[in-house]
């Protein structure tokens, strides 16, 4: 029987999956939507769930709990030779008695395909993935990043539904690393298949992805694109996790859509510091918050140059990053603040024992939970 019409717009759909070891919950209610063609990374720290999740959509563990589905129709119980899945692992599991072509050709040779349809498909696939040349070799005779591009061909050539591919790149040194990033990526482009990727490095989810679903402790904390995570992260978590921050305490009034913030006495006074966020307030009512911005939408600038409510700080070290330089200073009571420029832009770089007042870009601000950063006081 065919699946319903509105299921295959979904190539996968997790619903409500549970799994546990003894008294360790790996995945806790995780639910989930792909579409076809897209490239969904699985983000987050070790134990936050995110290679189980992958593994259960393989096959290779069974949840306690809950469903997936692949073109609308119930994988969950069916073995994972026949959920129509390709695997990328990081170790390229790739069969060192056999040659690259005929590594390629095993999963064509098992589901009893044609020795010609074989040799036209392992040819293409070599082609795809830039290495014609190198069929006749042992996978010892090839690179690293060459053996994982074959394990990637070989994931590829009976076109399955779906890629799944589990930290491929974590093996491999940073430079070979962010060129296979961009390989991948443009294979994906180029070919439109589906991929369900997993990594626990930032960069490369930032990069490689149409969207990144962050887990956390057995849990989903956010699925979005790279830019909305980025630039709106809903949890200090998801804040923190992904790329640099700049997290302040303070107190929102929604009356005047500005914050108050925790470190901002000025010389003695009474008065704080504030960050009027005008426009870009959000629906939320009064109260403490986590004022969360990125490095990149603040400057530090001369007091003489800024209000009398701008936050002020003193530089504490100016580090060259390459493309970046990164100012760090801190606040009155030892609290970090960072800003970040281009290299050469121009933009103002000072020396460490600077006394500065932060400015910010009100549309990059974020207001999340309060949290243990500083308890507002009276004063």
């Amino acid at each position: 029987m065919s699946p319903p019409t509105s299921a295959m717009s979904d190539k996968l759909k997790i619903t409500g999956l549970r799994k546990t070891y003894g008294a360790v919950t790996a995945l806790d209610d995780v639910s989930l939507t792909m579409r076809q063609g897209e490239f969904l990374t699985l983000l987050g720290p070790s134990g936050s769930g995110k290679s189980t999740l992958l593994w259960a959509v393989a096959g290779l563990n069974a949840p306690d709990r809950g469903t997936i589905a692949l073109d609308g129709v119930d994988v969950t119980n069916t073995p994972p030779h026949d959920r129509d899945l390709g695997m990328v692992f990081q170790n390229y599991a790739l069969f060192p008695h056999m040659t690259v072509a005929e590594n390629i050709a095993f999963p064509l040779r098992m589901r009893g395909v044609g020795s010609r349809q074989i040799d036209e498909a392992v040819a293409k696939v070599l082609d795809t993935v830039q290495l014609a040349h190198v069929g006749a070799r042992p996978p010892s005779a090839l690179s690293g990043g060459q053996q994982q591009r074959i394990a990637l061909a070989r994931a590829m050539v009976y076109q399955p539904s779906i890629i799944l591919m589990d930290e491929p790149l974590g093996a491999l040194d940073k430079k070979l690393r962010d060129r296979l990033q961009l390989e991948i990526k443009g294979l994906h482009e180029r070919l439109g298949v589906t991929i369900l990727y997993v990594t626990h490095d930032q960069e490369e989810a930032m990069v490689m992805s149409d969207r990144i679903c962050l887990m956390n402790h057995a849990k989903i904390e956010q699925i979005g694109t790279p830019e909305e995570l980025y630039r709106r992260p809903k949890s200090l978590f998801a804040a923190e996790f992904l790329g640099e921050s700049v997290l302040l305490a303070g107190l929102y009034d929604a009356a005047t859509s500005t914050v108050t913030l925790q470190d901002g006495a000025q010389d003695g006074a009474q008065n704080r510091a504030s960050v009027s966020l005008g426009g870009h307030a959000l629906d939320r009512p009064s109260g403490p918050v986590t004022l969360m911005t990125r490095p990149d939408a603040i400057a530090f600038v001369p007091p003489q140059e800024a209000p009398d409510t701008a936050l002020r700080v003193t530089v504490t070290s100016v580090v060259l990053a390459g493309a970046l330089t990164k100012l760090f200073a801190e606040t009155a009571s030892g609290l970090a603040v960072q800003s970040n420029c281009l290299t050469g832009s121009g933009a103002g770089v000072y020396e460490p024992g600077t006394e500065l007042a932060v400015t910010f870009d009100p549309a990059s601000c974020v207001l999340l939970e309060a949290n243990h950063l500083a308890s507002y006081g009276d004063g």
